[in-house]
């Protein structure tokens, strides 16, 4: 038997990110995955701005950036590729303007790179940590389960190896078909819609026909495809057929003559396709009703399927394992207790919940149909959500809350206003050092505390008081003069919503633990610290 910290089962991309993630804090793991082969579907398409943060925290942001189309998306909205436009909708257009672009680090429209691509980047990266140890072409079974952690017998499919491990921890990451999350009898959350649908992979040079080298084609036409999306998956004339065309409702699936559909969607009798790989899933919401059970937490779709409409699934999964990582990490090395642990839940679920909510209404656009049999196709939110990406908060968790704030979910979808209000994203300034740092460059292994001033050593003293009572790792950061205004003229004071001697605590995701509103505060610092480990008031 070996023992490790944690397991992780999945590979994925889900489950290869908290493998990166728990490396990166020094975690001993084994992640083990049943396939040797990433699927040729393209699966997920969108990395939005906050998992793109993600990847340039790993130090994966080029490498990613340079498998993706490389483009800024544009949407056509009409009945086929030929036919006049209804409608054109560029979203990059609405977020070029200095305050939007400056509300990240990264591309806040975010990147668009197929899983396909994208997955064999996050294997490499796994692999190449000493804290890591992957096995690909295996099978992981639960064999016994207690307070004191989880063993896992893995079986290597091709020569019937057999090994045991045996972690603290076990991260579900098996996805919406994996078995763990049923072995523990945990049910799910659903909708009121849910169907059937197709994922039609093709090679063909649509610029033949579109001027357009990365789009995503919304069509509506009653007398061919009904509706469906022809969405581009690279610069080199990959790209899919995704939705519910009429014709699935005509005839069974083996009976549909998918290059006819293909050649109908676009318009072109005789254009020509190469039919990569057909596959169907289904649009649904479910989930999880608990991500935690016992030493198991679920992530990515093991704990969530949401509809891809809008592209929220993967990088939802993804902000799961960069909650949870941290907090594994900290129980494990001894600063934080297992509460900490319970508020994964309470932090994950309610955005997951969130986000399946938007996709379901981006997803009613797309089916349903007026009295003409045309569905309406647009809904900005669908395609402009910088408020989704990066101002969701965490509202029930480890934060010291304030008592004016709100404890509803109510940021909007389609614009973020920087807050560093408790549970939020603590925003990206600039530093002046490099010209190429930015505070969210900051946060992961440990708590920072960002101080506007620090003239007195206030804070200083401080940040050494609550480090020796709560053993947190805890170090200050004074950014006051060292942070760039935003283009509205916003410093750090300003934008964090402190004075000029003022500080906030943010944990080690980036998310804020604690505010205090000048050095007069410096006092509830070790309340707030504690209250960042999960610890009740």
């Amino acid at each position: 038997m070996t023992e490790v910290d944690v397991i992780i089962v999945g590979g994925g991309p889900v489950g290869l990110g908290a493998s990166i993630q728990l490396s990166r804090l020094g975690i001993a793991h084994v992640l083990i995955e049943r396939t040797t082969t990433v699927s040729p579907h393209p699966k997920s398409r969108l990395l939005n701005p906050r998992s793109t943060e993600h990847m340039r925290l790993w130090g994966l942001e080029q490498a990613v950036l340079d498998v993706g189309v490389g483009i800024e998306p544009k949407f056509f909205f009409g009945k086929d590729l030929v036919s006049p436009w209804d409608q054109i909708f560029e979203p990059g257009a609405s977020l070029r303007d200095a305050d939007s672009l400056a509300l990240s680090p990264c591309a806040v429209t975010g990147m668009l790179v197929s899983q396909d691509v994208l997955e064999p980047i996050l294997r490499q990266a796994a692999a190449d940590y000493d804290a890591a140890t992957m096995l690909f072409g295996w099978e992981a079974a639960v064999s016994a389960e207690g307070p004191d952690g989880v063993e896992v017998v893995a079986t290597e499919l091709s020569s019937g190896e057999v090994q045991t491990w045996r972690g603290r921890y076990l991260i579900a990451a098996d996805g919406a078909g994996g078995s763990l999350r049923r072995r523990a009898g945990i049910g799910v959350t659903g909708a009121d819609r849910s169907l059937e649908a197709i994922s039609v992979l093709f090679q063909s040079d649509l610029t033949q026909i579109v001027d357009s080298p990365a789009a995503f084609f919304a069509l509506c036409n009653p007398e061919t495809v009904g509706t469906a999306v022809i969405a581009p998956v690279d610069a080199h004339g990959r790209a899919a057929l995704l939705g519910r065309p009429k014709v699935m409702d005509e005839k069974p699936l083996d009976q549909i003559d998918w290059l006819a559909e293909l050649r109908a969607a676009v318009g072109v009798p005789d254009h020509a396709f190469e039919i990569i790989d057909v596959r169907t899933w289904r649009a649904t919401v479910a989930i999880a009703e608990s991500y935690r059970a016992g030493s198991i937490f679920f992530v990515g779709d093991a704990a969530h399927l949401i509809p891809p409409n809008g592209g929220f699934n993967m990088n939802t999964g993804l902000q799961d394992i960069h909650n949870l990582c941290w907090k594994l990490a900290a129980v494990l090395g001894g600063w934080a207790d297992e509460a900490l642990l319970d508020t994964y839940d309470r932090e994950r679920r309610p955005i997951a919940l969130y986000n399946a909510a938007e996709a379901v209404r981006n997803l009613k656009t797309l089916v349903d149909k007026d009295e003409t049999g045309r569905a309406a196709m647009f809904r900005k939110d669908h395609y402009v959500h910088p408020g989704l990406a990066l101002g969701y908060r965490y509202i029930d968790g480890a934060a010291a809350y304030e008592p004016e704030q709100s404890q509803m979910a109510d940021w909007e979808v389609g614009v973020y206003e920087p807050s560093a209000q408790p549970g939020a994203r603590a925003p990206h300034l600039w530093l002046d050092e490099d010209g190429g740092t930015s505070l969210i460059d900051l946060f992961e292994k440990d708590f920072v505390l960002l101080a506007a001033s620090d003239p007195e050593s206030i804070w200083r003293v401080a940040t050494h008081a609550a480090q020796a009572v709560t053993g947190a790792p805890l170090r200050l950061e004074v950014v006051g003069g060292r942070a760039r205004p935003d283009p509205s003229g916003r410093g750090f004071a300003a934008l964090y919503g402190v004075e000029g001697d003022g500080a906030v605590l943010v944990r080690p995701d980036g998310h804020v633990a604690w505010r205090g509103r000048t050095s007069g505060d410096a006092g509830s610092l070790v309340e707030g610290l504690r209250r960042g480990l999960g610890q009740a008031a």
